[in-house]
């Protein structure tokens, strides 16, 4: 049978046991709250870790019934034909659709219909080389080089 002091003994034990387990338990909950209040405001997280809620535009538009785009009876905008296109390239047709009979220039051309395609041309990389030049004077002898200009410091 255990005595009363050896219970009480043993209950104080198991209270100073729950009394540490609440404290680091505590501590935890500490430290998650912590975490969970981090963003990439206040910390050195990307935004893309951001967790919770996300932020909201401060738009005051109203939402419309109205489709996106432009609306019926709107005149519409586009590019104007150039004046003078860069090249022009003649589209004839060889045979007939109809009976596949070849077609030359001698047939009459009743219409044409026009297009025209608007391209940037590629970027492309322009090599410019520079060369100092060393002279002999013609009084002196002396040899007297260029300079490079300022902004040309490298080799390339």
């Amino acid at each position: 049978m255990i005595s009363s002091n050896d219970e009480i003994g043993q209950l104080k034990r198991e209270i100073a046991e729950l009394r540490k387990a609440l404290e680091e338990a505590q501590e935890t909950i500490k430290e998650l709250r912590a975490e969970l209040a981090q963003n990439s405001s206040n910390s050195h997280w990307p935004s893309s870790c951001d967790k919770g809620k996300k932020r909201r535009s401060n738009s005051l538009r109203q939402k419309s019934d109205k489709k996106a785009g432009g609306q019926p009876g709107h005149e519409g905008r586009t590019l104007e034909f150039s004046a003078e296109p860069d090249r022009i390239e003649h589209h004839r047709p060889e045979r007939c659709a109809n009976c596949q009979a070849p077609l030359d220039a001698s047939h009459q051309l009743p219409g044409v219909q026009r297009r025209q395609v608007i391209d940037i041309p590629p970027l492309q990389m322009e090599v410019v080389e520079h060369q100092v030049e060393t002279l002999v004077c013609d009084c002196c002898g002396h040899l007297t080089m260029g300079v490079f200009p300022s902004d040309v410091t490298n080799p390339v």
